[in-house]
């Protein structure tokens, strides 16, 4: 009877004691295991073998220790009863069979109590005594003082424990003492007990200690190996994992600041690298390493690689996979984030640096725009790259491409605002275009004023357009005085003088001294001009089309002489201190004027009204855009001077 429960009570301690635990005393776990604690406690009583009394005070110590792990409330008191109750093993079963192991768990106990001096006695004594637990003594004592950063007597006890070549633990001790030739700053050595791991287990991939081996074979290389012969190295013991060392390789030579050596082995990636995704990242690694070396030649060298790969990925079939599509934007705006502070810096630095430097800068912007023409960076970026082209490369007409896309992305950007608002849409993107309008209009006026000093006719012509858009599209900026003023002065060289004097009006209204006082000046002498001006003046009264302004009164001002000649058609009319004529035509998509007819005309005869019909019919204007006709009324008039008596 004894004995049936005896065997019912070793069941219940056997399986119950398998119910997971959970963290508090409160909780189901924890009463299960106390009760199995008071069932043991009724067995030990019971039972008068010694053998098995040792076993049952042994089970109990373990459901100690498994609270001690698993109990967060009462910790320090379940470890200090698994202690005294391998303790009174010891001392009241001291022929007990599995008391090597008794003393190894005591001392394992003690150590994690922090009773590091009476664990390291029991070590002692197992090593003393001899038997299967000397190797792990071994290294519970090398644990010990590697953890106090000890190196010398660690080192002594994982030499020791490695003689034991048949115990579990050999590898262990092999490894932590690779580890204690790196704290000793002894790296080949170190890779040498590494590699001694990873062959003896060279077919077992699955191994734990193989795979820890080879991860820090790695680190111990970094600092003993040669970048070009590492793949080779890593291959002779490595086989399918040496990719992987590869990578972890140049990572640990940027964390060493080992530049030219990270850039080596990134340059073995890429040959092998067959996913473009990864290539980009490669790439924008060697960016950045060379960038710490100042290996501005070789950076845009890479730059352009760098396009390359991301065209691969966009005809790539997995870019149809919405995951790949995902891993490709970010790895993109990785690499255009990268190269966008690249360009910042050495726009920076051209500024004070010679003229080679101000190439490469230049180069780098322009490319970042060619390979990222439509993120929110490259928007902000053009703008930089065009005021770089004109205030430090002196490259106006490149300057000029520049901001007009910039000021044709924001039309288009205030546009669809507008869309937007009327459509009453809500929650759109927010992003910054739109910012740099009137700075890229103006960017173009101080562009053509540079061209001005090489070309005369021409580049008049287009500074009067770049002037009118300014002034069109930011009417209320600081500028505005500066470029009406200077678009006076150019309107006065190409006789439309009502203009140029409509332009200081504004001038003399709206802006501070010295500026309406200059204007004042010149309003006078546009005034005294048109008294002593014989020859024609030009006003255009209405244009209704996409041509430029400018340039029809550029193609008008070539052809004043042939429509000049038309008002001595009629000398009679020399005797008005003024003959004028309004006349309207069409030009048509090629640029040729289709129809031309006169309106009204202070003249008494129509002979200069036909003779300006055709000479308006045989000029040549460029293309209007969008081929669309343009419609033009135009007054010309010019002055005679009186008779003398």
């Amino acid at each position: 009877m004894a004995d049936s429960r005896f065997l019912i009570l070793l069941i219940v301690v056997l399986f119950g004691s398998q119910v997971s635990a959970e963290s508090c005393p409160n909780t189901s776990a924890y009463k299960k295991r106390q009760n199995i604690v008071i069932q043991l406690d009724k067995l030990i009583d019971l039972e008068k073998d010694s053998d098995r009394r040792a076993d049952l005070f042994l089970r109990k110590a373990r459901i100690y220790l498994e609270q001690y792990y698993d109990c967060i409330d009462l910790p320090k008191e379940q470890l200090e009863l698994a202690i005294k109750t391998y303790g009174r093993i010891i001392e009241t079963h001291s022929s007990y069979q599995r008391l090597d192991e008794v003393i190894f768990l005591l001392a394992s106990a003690l150590n994690d109590a922090k009773r590091a001096k009476e664990a390291l006695e029991l070590y002692q004594q197992l090593i003393i005594k001899g038997g299967k637990f000397v190797p792990d003594a071994l290294v519970a004592i090398g644990d010990f003082y590697f953890n106090q950063a000890n190196m010398l007597m660690a080192r002594k006890a994982y030499e020791r424990a490695i003689k034991h070549e048949n115990s579990s633990l050999a590898d262990y001790a092999v490894y932590k003492l690779a580890w204690i030739h790196i704290n000793l700053q002894e790296f080949e050595k170190a890779g040498q007990l590494f590699r001694k791991i990873i062959v003896k287990h060279d077919f077992d991939h699955k191994n734990c200690i193989r795979e820890e081996a080879l991860h820090d074979y790695v680190l111990a290389y970094s600092h003993f190996g040669r970048a070009e012969k590492a793949q080779a190295e890593f291959q002779s013991f490595a086989g399918g994992q040496v990719r992987d060392m590869l990578d972890r390789l140049f990572r640990l030579y940027i964390d060493h600041g080992k530049f030219t050596d990270t850039i080596t082995v990134l340059r073995h990636l890429i040959k092998t690298e067959l996913d473009p995704l990864h290539k980009i990242d490669l790439h924008v690694y060697i960016i950045k390493a060379s960038a710490r070396l100042g290996m501005k030649n070789e950076i845009l060298l890479e730059v352009k690689q760098l396009a390359q790969t991301l065209q691969q990925a966009t005809r790539s079939k997995r870019i149809r996979r919405r995951n790949y599509q995902t891993k490709y934007a970010e790895a993109r705006q990785d690499a255009a984030d990268s190269i966008a502070r690249l360009a910042g810096t050495w726009e920076k630095e051209a500024r004070y640096a010679p003229p080679l430097a101000a190439e490469q800068a230049e180069e780098i912007l322009g490319l970042y725009l060619e390979i990222f023409p439509d993120t929110d960076q490259a928007y902000v970026m053009r703008i930089v790259y065009a005021d770089f082209l004109t205030t430090t490369r002196k490259k106006y007409k490149l300057a000029i491409m520049e901001y007009e896309r910039i000021i044709e992305t924001d039309l288009a950007h205030h546009e669809k605002r507008k869309t937007s608002i009327r459509s009453m849409s809500s929650g759109t993107k927010r992003h910054p275009r739109g910012f740099f309008l009137c700075e890229a209009a103006y960017g173009i006026v101080r562009a053509r004023q540079h061209l001005m000093q090489k070309e005369e006719f021409q580049t008049d012509l287009d500074f009067i357009a770049a002037a009118e858009t300014y002034l069109k599209l930011c009417s209320k900026k600081e500028d505005v005085c500066q470029v009406r003023s200077a678009l006076a002065h150019s309107l006065t060289s190409l006789h439309h003088f009502s203009q140029a004097r409509e332009q200081l009006t504004q001038v003399e209204s709206n802006c501070p001294d010295p500026d309406n006082s200059t204007a004042r000046l010149q309003i006078e002498k546009i005034d005294t001009q048109l008294k002593d001006f014989t020859g024609i003046r030009f006003k255009p009264a209405e244009i209704k089309g996409k041509l430029s302004r400018a340039l029809i009164m550029g193609v008008m001002y070539q052809n004043r002489a042939v429509l000049s000649d038309c008002f001595s058609k009629e000398p009679s009319e020399r005797s008005k201190p003024v003959s004028w004529v309004l006349i309207r035509f069409l030009i048509a998509v090629n640029g040729y004027v289709a129809i031309s007819k006169v309106d009204q005309s202070n003249l008494a005869g129509k002979k200069t009204g036909r003779c300006l019909e055709m000479q308006i019919r045989r000029l040549k204007f460029p293309p209007p855009p969008r081929y669309q006709d343009v419609k033009v009324i135009y007054r010309l008039e010019i002055a005679h001077l009186p008779t003398p008596q």
